[in-house]
């Protein structure tokens, strides 16, 4: 028996979206993995070339994380109208746009608190669309399907008829509907029934539909418009609505002023420059100044900490020791943990421990640059730099709990703070010590070794497998086809004297690491929005213990020992033990934007 059209389609379906699922996934997992772990490799191979350099590499983490995101705080503020007539234009110039792209009746809604004041402002809108342009409007109110009349100054959601609105205006006007409808249901002056039409008017082609009144995005009508028009935020925009929106605020006043939404108001490219300005804030940025203090001081104690001997291991391993930081400011602060929680934790500590000390015993030396000899590290160098990652830690809390109040009070705006965290932090770096200190580690960087990078270079290895593969150059009569197209444009590309260039070295490797930071942030980021915060946690643990491999294993040349591998596993195990006890009353999980990664 053959299977049905119906179960084919739904076995379709289930295999695209099994397949879309599994495409995801491998690449948020490759980003977390694959940049993440490049990312910690990266820094390692910078440190090592230049330990000096934490301030640089934080302010080249700080701004590029800034400039991808100012694409998402940046908008092109439209004109505001100069009147109430200069705003009835505005609105009747946006309709006729959304007009010009639609092959249909585009149906606008009007809503205000005040009924009179949308039903003017619509009756002004339709007057200034006929004078525009020789379009047919259709004007309805929300009074014409009262049942109650118009005297009554109290009117409830049961004096209406939104069924009538439904099925005699709204669906014959939407997309694959009759076009026949019905303006008017109930007379204003006594709420009775009007006697139907006997002939329905029909709607021309890219008509529009205007209707004004009160509670027009409640009782499911939302989802009939195609551009709304809310007078004094009578109306919430919901998040992921892409109908165009524009917020009317002061409608009677002089200057009434307009937020749009998913509209786009064609300008000059000139002026949409200079009219480029921040969105507006959902956090007060005095929020956000604490905050990026804490995060900047972290970041620099975090690259420091480099300049002192401190190996990558012992980086990745004291980070996780986070959660030590946490339950003893919680502590002071009052609040309570369980048991587990408490022991887990300690298995941290001990495991912190452990691997701390295994680590900077085997680097009792280090090469120096230009020469094989060995130098002794002394112990206070080390630490020096342990005192600052411990102090980087419990900064870092600080922060934690400062995010967990501000996004109790406004809201979890991850994105926003991701980005003001970085952007605000840059000038910053002009502050005494920090600037001199960058300005320093510039120059050092700038007088590395010079490399070439060109453009032929990177051709060279290509256009030689293309001479001697038979798959570019496919065999005819007399044997290989001689110089072609391909040979042509890669003879051009290698003979371009502009497309080489000189660089100091130590440049290579810090855009390495800048750039694998940027794909391990965003991998984070994805991940956070599609599972909970207890998969994230394990996730980044399990990517930890494979940094802590490479780092000991593939870079250091080293088995490690049991003291470090044992502490590494009590980090992991009083990890996992502390994300799983679920009876704690533990803090909120860490912001989006600024999870540890």
């Amino acid at each position: 028996m053959a299977p049905s059209n119906e179960n084919v389609h739904a076995s379709t379906v289930l295999t695209a979206v099994l397949q879309s699922t599994l495409a995801q996934w491998t690449f948020i997992l490759s980003l977390i993995f694959g940049g993440c772990c490049s990312n910690a490799l990266a820094l390692e191979y910078t440190a090592r070339h230049n330990p000096d350099a934490g301030s640089l590499i934080t302010f080249a983490q700080f701004l590029l994380v800034a400039i991808a995101g100012l694409r998402n705080r940046l908008y092109v503020a439209p004109p505001q109208p100069s009147s109430r007539k200069g705003l009835v234009d505005e609105i009747a110039r946006a309709l006729l746009r959304a007009r010009a792209g639609a092959e249909r009746t585009i149906r606008v809604v009007i809503n205000a608190n005040v009924e009179a004041e949308a039903n003017a402002l619509a009756a002004d809108v339709a007057e200034r669309l006929r004078t525009l342009s020789p379009v047919t409007v259709i004007r309805a109110s929300l009074d014409d399907f009262r049942r109650t009349p118009l005297s009554k100054n109290e009117a409830s959601a049961s004096d209406f008829d939104y069924s009538a609105l439904k099925s005699g205006l709204l669906e014959p006007l939407s997309p694959g509907g009759t076009q026949k409808y019905v303006a008017k249901v109930y007379e204003r002056s006594t709420g009775r029934p009007l006697a139907p039409p006997r002939v329905l008017p029909t709607a021309t082609r890219r008509s529009i539909l205007l209707v004004d009144g009160s509670a027009l995005l409640e009782n499911d009508l939302d989802q009939f418009w195609d551009f709304r028009v809310i007078l004094d935020e009578s109306g919430k925009n919901q998040d992921g609505n892409l109908c165009p929106t524009m917020v009317v605020t002061g409608v009677e006043k002089k200057r009434p002023r307009i937020t749009w939404s998913n509209i786009v108001v064609p300008m000059p490219p000139l002026v949409q420059l200079f009219r480029l300005r921040f969105r507006p804030l959902k956090v007060p940025l005095s929020h956000w100044i604490v905050q990026v203090v804490l995060f900047l001081v972290t970041s620099l104690l975090n690259n420091a900490a480099f300049r002192y001997s401190i190996p990558m291991a012992v980086h990745i391993i004291f980070r996780s020791g986070g959660l030590v930081i946490n339950l003893l400011l919680g502590l002071a602060l009052g609040k309570r943990y369980t048991p587990t929680q408490i022991i887990s934790v300690l298995i941290v500590t001990i495991g912190v421990a452990m691997s701390t000390l295994s680590s900077l015993s085997h680097k009792r030396s280090k090469r120096t640059d230009d020469t094989m000899s060995v130098t002794s590290v002394s112990y206070q160098e080390q630490f020096v730099g342990l005192a600052f990652l411990t102090l980087a830690l419990v900064l870092s809390s600080l922060m934690g709990f400062a995010q967990e109040r501000t996004y109790a009070m406004f809201g979890r705006h991850w994105e926003e703070g991701m980005f003001y965290l970085h952007f605000l932090a840059l000038p910053m770096f002009a502050f005494p010590g920090i600037g001199g200190d960058l300005v320093q580690q510039i120059k050092v960087a700038n007088a590395s070794p010079k490399v070439e990078v060109s453009l032929p270079g990177l051709v060279a290895p290509m256009h030689s497998f293309v001479k001697s593969s038979s798959a570019f150059r496919p065999g005819g009569p007399l044997g290989q086809y001689p110089v072609g197209i391909v040979d042509w444009i890669m003879g051009k590309i290698m003979a371009f004297p502009l497309l080489a260039f000189t660089l100091p070295s130590f440049y290579i490797p810090l855009a390495i690491n800048v750039f694998t930071q940027f794909l391990c942030v965003g991998g984070v980021h994805r991940l956070t929005s599609r599972v909970s915060s207890l998969t994230v946690t394990l996730v980044l643990v399990v990517r930890k213990a494979v940094s802590l491999w490479i780092s000991v294993v593939l870079v250091g040349g080293s088995k490690g020992d049991i003291w470090l591998w044992g502490g590494a596993l009590a980090v992991v195990a009083g990890t996992v033990a502390y994300s799983l006890d679920r009876g704690q009353l533990k803090p909120k999980p860490q912001p989006k934007g600024d999870k540890e990664l």
